[in-house]
Formats: C-alpha cells, sequence, structure tokens
C-alpha cells in the first residue's frame, strides 16, 4: 500500500517552455502529485506555489487547490493566474455544476485577474474560464461549457507549444461529451490529444486522468486500462488519483483490482482528512466503488461493513450532510438490491434531513423493494414520495454526474404495476427504461447503475417464467456491465431453466472465477457450484 510520502521515480522529458513566461515546471512527485509544468508571470516566490494548484487541479482535489491558489494571490498580490486559478478550483468540469455562491465567487476572481497585469497567454486563459462564469444567471451549464469548450481550443491554437493548454483543452471536450453519442466524438478527440502528450509527459496527473475519463464508457473502456494502471502511482497523495482507475476495472469486470484501487482510495482519504484536508467527498465516492466490486465478488461482509459505516457518516454528519447522505444512499441502495434483500430494501433508512437526491433515490430503492416483496400498497406510497423527491430536485442538472430522475420513476412503476399484476405494463416500462439507459439518457454517468435497467427486464421475465427470453436480456445486460453477479447468477439459472445446459455450465463458471475468494459467501456461489458438479 503507497503512503503519502512515496516518491515517485520516472524518468521524463521536460515539456518545452511558454516562450513569454519565465520560469519552468517543478516535480512535485516528492508529495505525491506528478510533475507540472506551467508557466506564468507571477513572481518566483510562489512558481511552485502555482504549479502545485494546477497538479492539485489535475487530479480533482479542488478545496486543496483553491487554497494553493488563494496563499499565492496573498502573497503575490500581482498575479493574475492565481486567481484564475481560484475560480478554476470552483467550477468541477466533470463534477457537479457550481453552486450560485461559488459562481458568484469564481466570477469575482476572474475580475480580479483581469485588473492585473499579465501575459497575452495569461489574459487567453483568463478569458476563456469567464465564458463559463459570465451570465452564469440566465445562461445554463452546457451553454456556458460549451462556450468555455470553444473558448479553450483558440487557447490551444494560438498556444502549440503550451502543453497545459493542450491538457485543459482535452478536459473542456468531456465536459461538454453528449451522453447519446455513441461514436463518443468528443471523448475521442480528447484522447487523442493526451495520448499526443503521454509519451513526452509520462508522469503528468492530467493526462492519465483524463485518459480514464475520455473512455469511461461501455465498448471502449479497453482503452483506457494502461491509463488506469498507471494514475495512482503518478499522484499517490490524492484520493481520487487511487480510486479512478477503478472507473476502468469497473467497466471491465475488473473486480478484484477495483476493491485494490478503492481500498487505497479510501487509506488515503483517511490520511488527507486527518491533516485537515478535503477527503470526504473521495472517501464516499471510494467506498460505494468498493461496496460494488465487493458485491460483484461474492463478499457480502465486506460489503455490509461499508454499508454500516456510510450508514453511521450520514447519521453524524451536520445537518445531514448532502455528501455523507448520497454516499450512504448509494451504498446502501447497492447492498440491499444487489443481495435481493427486498423487504430490508423496503424499510431503507431515510436521511431526512438530507437534500432531495439521496432521498430520491431511497425512496426508489424503498419501492422496488416494496412491490418485489409483493407489497402494493406500500410500493404505491414509496412511489408517491419519490415522485415528489424527484420533483423538489430541480435546478442545473446538465452537469457530470447522476442525479435520480424519470428514469427511476419509470422502472419504480413498473414494480408496482408487476405488485398489481399488471405484468404487461411492467415488462413494457421496463423494456423503455432500458432503452433509455442504454442510449445515454442518465447523462455522463460518475457512478455504475444501482441495477441496470435491462438486468430488471430479465429479472422480471423471470418472475413471469419465460427463461429463454430473460436469458437474452441477462446476456445482454453482461455486454455492457461485463461479469455483473447478479447478471451471470441470472443467466445461468435462466439458461438451466431454459434447457440449455452448456449455456448454463459456462455461466455458472464463469460466477465461479468471478467469485473465487473464500470471502465469497452468498448463496448464489454454492448453488452455482452445486451446478457445476452436477449434484
Amino acid at each position: 500500500m503507497r503512503t503519502l510520502g512515496w516518491v515517485l521515480c520516472v524518468a521524463l522529458l521536460a515539456p518545452a517552455a511558454v516562450a513569454d513566461e519565465g520560469h519552468h515546471g517543478h516535480e512535485l512527485t516528492a508529495e505525491g502529485l506528478g510533475t507540472v509544468s506551467f508557466p506564468t508571470s507571477c513572481s518566483e516566490a510562489v512558481e511552485k506555489q502555482m504549479e502545485r494548484g494546477v497538479a492539485l487541479l489535475h487530479s480533482f482535489w479542488y478545496g486543496e487547490a483553491e487554497r494553493t491558489f488563494a496563499a499565492a494571490a496573498k502573497q503575490d498580490t500581482k498575479c493574475a493566474m492565481a486567481h484564475w486559478g481560484v475560480a478554476m478550483s470552483l467550477w468541477h468540469p466533470l463534477w457537479d455544476p457550481p453552486e450560485k455562491e461559488e459562481l458568484k465567487r469564481g466570477l469575482a476572481s476572474l475580475e480580479k485577474a483581469g485588473k492585473l497585469a499579465a501575459t497575452p497567454r495569461e489574459q487567453q486563459y483568463i478569458a476563456a474560464l469567464k465564458t463559463f462564469y459570465s451570465g452564469w444567471e440566465t445562461k445554463d451549464f452546457r451553454t456556458r461549457a460549451l462556450a468555455y469548450e470553444q473558448a479553450m481550443a483558440k487557447v490551444h491554437e494560438q498556444n502549440p507549444e503550451d502543453r497545459e493548454a493542450a491538457i485543459f483543452y482535452a478536459l473542456s471536450l468531456l465536459a461538454t461529451e453528449d451522453p447519446k453519442d455513441k461514436t463518443y466524438a468528443n471523448q475521442q478527440k480528447a484522447g487523442r490529444i493526451l495520448n499526443e502528450l503521454l509519451p513526452e509527459m509520462p508522469n503528468h496527473p492530467g493526462i492519465a486522468h483524463y485518459l480514464i475519463h475520455s473512455f469511461d464508457h461501455p465498448g471502449i473502456a479497453e482503452q483506457g486500462l494502461e491509463a488506469a494502471r498507471r494514475y495512482a502511482a503518478i499522484a499517490p497523495a490524492s484520493s481520487h488519483a487511487r480510486h479512478m482507475p477503478s472507473h476502468i476495472f469497473t467497466r471491465l469486470g475488473l473486480w478484484q483490482e477495483s476493491e485494490k484501487s478503492n481500498r487505497s482510495a479510501i487509506e488515503a482519504a483517511d490520511a488527507a482528512m486527518a491533516q485537515g484536508k478535503q477527503g470526504l467527498g473521495d472517501k464516499l465516492h471510494a467506498m460505494d466503488y468498493a461496496a460494488y466490486a465487493s458485491l460483484q465478488r461474492g463478499e457480502e461482509q465486506e460489503a455490509e461493513r461499508l454499508t454500516r459505516e456510510a450508514e453511521s457518516m450520514a447519521k453524524d454528519a451536520k445537518s445531514g450532510a448532502r455528501r455523507a447522505a448520497f454516499g450512504y444512499a448509494l451504498i446502501g441502495s447497492r447492498y440491499a438490491l444487489e443481495r435481493r434483500q427486498w423487504g430490508e430494501a423496503a424499510a431503507m433508512w431515510v436521511p431526512e434531513r438530507a437534500s432531495a437526491e439521496p432521498q430520491a433515490l431511497v425512496y426508489w430503492t424503498r419501492t422496488v423493494g416494496a412491490a418485489r416483496s409483493g407489497d402494493a400498497e406500500l410500493a404505491r406510497k414509496e412511489l408517491a414520495k419519490l415522485r415528489a423527491a424527484v420533483r423538489d430536485i430541480g435546478g442545473d442538472t446538465s452537469g457530470y454526474g447522476w442525479h435520480p430522475g424519470d428514469l427511476e420513476v419509470e422502472t419504480a412503476r413498473a414494480w408496482v404495476a408487476q405488485a398489481e399484476g399488471r405484468s404487461e405494463e411492467a415488462e413494457q416500462r421496463l423494456r423503455a427504461a432500458a432503452e433509455r439507459e442504454e442510449e445515454g439518457e442518465l447523462g455522463a454517468i460518475a457512478y455504475p447503475p444501482i441495477v441496470p435497467a435491462r438486468e430488471m427486464l430479465a429479472d422480471l421475465l423471470m418472475e413471469l417464467q419465460r427463461p429463454a427470453h430473460a436469458l437474452a436480456e441477462y446476456e445482454d445486460t453482461l455486454k455492457d456491465s461485463p461479469d455483473r453477479f447478479n447478471a451471470l447468477y441470472g443467466a445461468a439459472h435462466a439458461a438451466e431453466l431454459a434447457g440449455k445446459s452448456e449455456s448454463a455450465e459456462k455461466y455458472y463458471g464463469r460466477l465461479l472465477k468471478v467469485s473465487g475468494s473464500e470471502q465469497a459467501t452468498r448463496p448464489e456461489v454454492a448453488r452455482a457450484k452445486s451446478a457445476v458438479k452436477g449434484d
């Protein structure tokens, strides 16, 4: 396990310096942040702080980045780019859109930057970022993100020797990707830019990080595997850097690697918080992926431990902090629904002081659990609460991330219909939800789905005693979600009931390989062993 003081020993070629700024890059590997070169016209006294701030930005350590840039601005009152850095720390291209107060602060920082002397290149950076913040009261997130992307394209074109301009431009392409574009045009373009820079800058945190994001999609995840296996070693001080590889591991069904990645990320987040640094969100995100991976390996005890820890964090958080509540909602929902404990799902604790997003997710889980338990009356009540919470979410949800919404309502309505004996309607709703989900209806998702809609459709078909049809849906689920535990078991059981013994043996065998650890205690594992032995 790497520690925060781990020093990376990687040989690299220094990127070409930008002509109109006076100093060169610093290696930040002793601190565990990678190597960044970001020349500015700021004083030599703050040049390393500025590059540290940029390195923190590239690993999405935004709170620390803002503090670093703010300190630089205080130390060098003429440093325009320090104020640019504060604004960059506030907009989070691949996370949720900034809140109102963050938008105000970001714009104010850029206005300060605009009043200070800056080089032509620096003025371009400041003006480009201002296109995102300007008009935030009337323009939606995507409109402003597209304006920033177009502005960064010009910065990149006009400063061809500036490697950071290319990297930030690649990031802007990812922030404006179209979830419904299955050619992945923006992602592939960003990937080409980053891959061209990689041989020259193998220790740059942003290159590896954004390559992972570029290929964090079904069908192309394999292209991000090399970057996934490098990033944690480039920036080991960052919990997010240790976690991000698991995005690719999850896409490819590499559950053991995902578990290891997220255990390491949790360790780094705990260490950061012990030092008074940002880490709560990073820890919860890593816990979510770790729990998901444990469940796919059949390791119920580890998933339960993470669920109980998340619940405790949510209950202890002051005023029901949104991050803690949302982390608990994700992890707790997975734990109940993956194990098909419908009564447990129906009784899941609701974080009452939390915002609408985690509440909506819990109400969705409770609706599905009640319906699949056969309690139609309770399911209808929980569905009404889900709809109310989804209405309350409102706001601008066009940024990267996931917000419970119409798809959750649709799948919940399907299971309520099934509980009320309207099986044809249930099938129609789940089939439509599966198609919408696969077309990109959920947007640029930062999380693996709680349960893929197509897998739920397959489950329904099994309830309707149509195993051959269910098998086809489980197999389609496995194309986008390889080696999902329940899809493998469902495919095996469906094949068995459909009289397709060869397929049944194949899927049971695969399930045993995926859940090969001694900690795999889920009862489906025992059933798979029995089936393979022919008992």
